[in-house]
């Protein structure tokens, strides 16, 4: 039954198994206690001798709750006869649950972007990101470190106090392109007597420490000295024709069977053009 409060002129449904001729209603928006309408469908309060007492509403009269009052027409779905607290959606608040779903969904369009970007466009990203110095070089081509050459390589034991014997491998990488050349990487090896590989290591060339360091440093503090980035950027950076840049590459508690050892150039970049 479609009811109008006749002070605020706010309109309500009222389902019928509630309606009683007795009743009265309370509007929730104006708080105005009024009568049901009668057959003519003309409000008590409309007629001479209908006034309704404010003071005499019963305790099984009806009081509109608060949050089921509209200002909007009856079509809204609130029911004046609902339970307290439910509501019927017809295109007002939506639910939080869709608001959370259609985040959800934005964040997997996000995402997927994303991998989608670094799978066709990540050689052109990584090219900006900062070098991993203890990360393993990709094959280099052969036009990119062909001419790099060595100098003044050699191996040698001794005795570190907190660690114990280490072999040390230094020297110098030089530039024998006509093009500068830069983040050159070196790998190491010992191998016994029959050839055999018993270890190998990788060090970005431009750093060294003293012969006081490697007896004296631990095996943290002088892997920390040797990826010194500062120094590694300092020397090792658009390194021209013919410069040399010093490598040193250490191993802690080698095997008693080495007695060989190799070098190898892994890797050198081009530095970025201006």
């Amino acid at each position: 039954m479609l009811i109008t409060c006749p002070s605020c002129k706010t309109q309500f449904n009222l389902p019928d198994e509630l309606v009683r001729k007795t009743a009265h209603l309370r509007c929730s928006v104006c708080k105005h206690v009024f009568g049901l309408p009668d057959a003519s469908g003309q409000m008590p309060g409309q007629g001479a001798d209908s006034a309704p007492d404010q003071a005499g509403v019963q305790p099984d009269d009806y009081d509109i709750p608060q949050d089921e009052a509209s200002e909007e027409s009856a079509d809204s779905g609130l029911s004046l006869g609902g339970k307290p607290g439910s509501r019927k959606f017809s295109g007002g608040k939506k639910p939080r649950g869709k608001l959370l779903l259609v985040c959800l969904v934005l964040l997997l369009l996000v995402a997927g972007g994303g991998a989608a970007a670094w799978m066709f466009a990540g050689d052109m990203i990584r090219e900006h990101l900062p070098f991993g110095l203890g990360q393993q070089a990709a094959a280099p081509t052969a036009d990119m470190i062909s001419r790099i050459t060595f100098r003044g390589v050699r191996q040698y034991t001794l005795s570190n106090e907190k660690i114990g014997p280490v072999i040390v491998i230094e020297g110098k990488a030089v530039n024998g392109f006509a093009e500068p050349r830069e983040l050159i990487r070196i790998e190491a090896s010992l191998f016994d007597r029959d050839g055999q590989l018993l270890d190998k290591k990788q060090q970005v060339a431009g750093t060294w420490v003293s012969l006081f360091q490697l007896q004296v440093l631990g095996e943290k503090e002088l892997e920390q000295a040797l990826g010194n980035r500062i120094e590694i950027l300092s020397n090792n950076t658009n390194v021209e024709t013919g410069v040399e840049v010093p490598f040193m590459i250490v191993f802690y508690r080698p095997s008693p069977a080495v007695t060989e050892f190799g070098v190898t150039v892994i890797e050198a970049k081009a530095p970025p053009k201006k």
